[in-house]
């Protein structure tokens, strides 16, 4: 077995490998008749320009033009009949609306006899950010990050998304009145198309009164006037929901997903197997980081014929009040610190999109003796914890994993190797 580190940053590669946005389209590619008129390609998320430039080469250059969303640092690229526009993440700005009202205008000139490909990747619903009438995109923003400080699940901050905006839940399918395929990248534990950026293109399930319960079910019902009075009046007005499945406008819609989460993860498990590692495996971990963590570390450390464990999802943060810096990798690295202290244990998290909640760490790499060289240094790991400190606690000690941004988003991974005797570091 190779050293730990070097093991680390082999899995990491595996990873990012499996995420890679070209490759996943590329092997995900579903080829269809040439469009009798135009050709258009919307791109959005922080895969937008990964994708869209390997869209460009599958239809061998033969489009109209392209719509692009992307992060700010990769917006200067430049490609023919593109258009390329700087939208910021998690939190919508005023540019990302700005650009979600230049796609809904293009959108809204498709006939019949067009074709529109979308390329969906995480940051997606941030990207695609146009409110409704009444609503800002200050208050877009401010509900998001309350939701988010509130422990929302991204089905619950989603679902409000869509019923507040005017290009999610389907509404982007059924503004553009033409044959729509859809490729995703997949940042949703469960693959639920609804959900998955927001589900510009797909039925949504959802009401706007489903909508106004996780407001009040996490206690926001006041903290954003415009957005409940708005909700409360969709409530009253019949036509004014999004398009449920069965919709005639989805008839022509194809979504595709091209990569996901549990991908990764079996790509991480197929590789240490070929490795001669006994590797057992679970996708979908949600809920709050510190507790999933808990539960997979006793659980594995239970199964006794395993090597590693491998596990991938989407955990969750519930601030509150409290004023540390960190992310549900980082979390949940830390609480494993805690529990496999003086153990014969190592444990990889990795976030995929290389930025794990609002720091420069991607996850981190922590053994049986992280929590005691804590200690050393004068940091209780118990009270970074409880703090929700874990960025700064894990970086004393050199545990933080920081790689560029990726260019993609496919949740969170995590592996926990047990140690053998000729690994132990001493």
């Amino acid at each position: 077995m190779p050293a730990l580190p070097a093991l680390a940053r082999e899995l990491i590669t595996v990873a990012l490998r499996a995420a890679d946005p070209a490759a996943a389209l590329r092997v995900g590619w579903i080829q269809s008749p040439e469009p009798e008129n135009r050709r258009v390609i919307l791109s959005a998320g922080k895969a937008s320009i990964a994708m869209v430039r390997q869209a460009v080469r599958l239809v061998r250059n033969r489009y109209d033009a392209a719509l692009v969303t992307a992060p700010p640092e990769l917006a200067a690229v430049r490609l023919p009949r593109t258009e390329v526009w700087p939208c910021d993440h998690p939190y919508p700005t005023a540019r990302n609306a700005r650009a979600a009202q230049a796609i809904r205008k293009v959108l809204t000139t498709l006939g019949p006899h067009d074709e529109l490909l979308v390329l969906l990747s995480g940051g997606a619903s941030a990207h695609l950010s146009l409110p409704a009438p009444g609503v800002t995109v200050r208050d877009l923003a401010r509900v998001t990050r309350l939701l988010q400080k509130h422990g929302a699940t991204i089905e619950e901050l989603n679902t409000v998304r869509k019923h507040i905006e005017q290009l999610k839940g389907g509404r982007l399918a059924a503004m553009a009145a033409c044959p729509v395929r859809a490729f995703i990248l997949s940042d949703v534990i469960g693959d639920r198309l609804d959900v998955i950026g927001s589900g510009p293109t797909a039925p949504d399930p959802t009401t706007s009164a489903d909508a106004f319960k996780v407001l009040r079910r996490r206690g926001l019902l006041t903290a954003v006037p415009r957005i409940t009075d708005f909700l409360r009046r969709c409530r009253r007005e019949p036509g004014t929901d999004t398009p449920k499945p069965g919709d005639p406008c989805f008839k022509h819609v194809k979504n595709t997903i091209i990569a996901s989460n549990a991908m990764v993860t079996q790509a991480i498990a197929r590789h240490l197997r070929r490795k001669g590692w006994i590797v057992e495996m679970r996708t979908g971990i949600t809920g709050e980081a510190r507790l999933a963590a808990n539960e997979f570390c006793r659980g594995a450390m239970s199964a006794h014929r395993a090597d590693a464990c491998v596990i991938g999802g989407e955990t969750t943060v519930t601030v509150g009040k409290a004023r540390g810096l960190g992310g549900p990798s980082q979390e949940f690295a830390l609480a494993a610190a805690i529990l496999l202290q003086r153990r014969p244990y190592a444990l990889l998290t990795f976030s995929t999109d290389g930025r794990d909640g609002p720091t420069d760490a991607a996850g981190a790499f922590i053994t049986g003796k992280t929590a005691d060289a804590m200690r050393h240094t004068g940091i209780n790991p118990s009270e970074a914890l409880s703090a929700h400190d874990s960025h700064r606690a894990l970086d004393r000690v050199g545990a933080l994993i920081r790689v560029p941004p990726t260019g993609t988003n496919l949740n969170h991974v995590a592996v926990l190797i047990r140690l053998k005797e000729s690994t132990r570091e001493s």
